[in-house]
């Protein structure tokens, strides 16, 4: 279901992985997914929805997720992030699109 250290050492096309049960495709692994919110410590961050920056923030990081191409299996989990400045560009980050009607 994901693409994680079983790459072959780059980014792969959507779809290529059978989706989870919601038929929703590359959640986890391929690249890290930049989410809005500003990244924190856990123990003053909200852990359920999170909707801006709690603070203190971590200089302006924002919160990454879903484990990339390199990384193994562990950074996969939902739970799991990480995150970055949103000037820093590496081919192991992306963005997903949702539309909500």
């Amino acid at each position: 279901m994901a693409w994680y250290g079983n790459s072959n050492g780059s980014t792969h096309p959507v779809g290529e992985k059978r989706g989870n049960e919601l038929g929703i495709h590359d959640l986890s692994g391929n690249v890290w997914e930049w989410c809005s919110d500003e990244y924190c410590n856990y123990s003053y961050a909200p852990q359920t929805n999170p909707t801006g920056p709690p603070p203190p923030s971590i200089g302006g990081a924002k919160v990454l997720r879903g484990g990339a191409w390199y990384y193994d299996a562990l950074c996969c989990r939902v739970a799991f992030r990480d995150n970055n400045t949103p000037a820093y560009r590496y081919n192991h980050f992306g963005f997903r699109v949702v539309f909500v009607p």
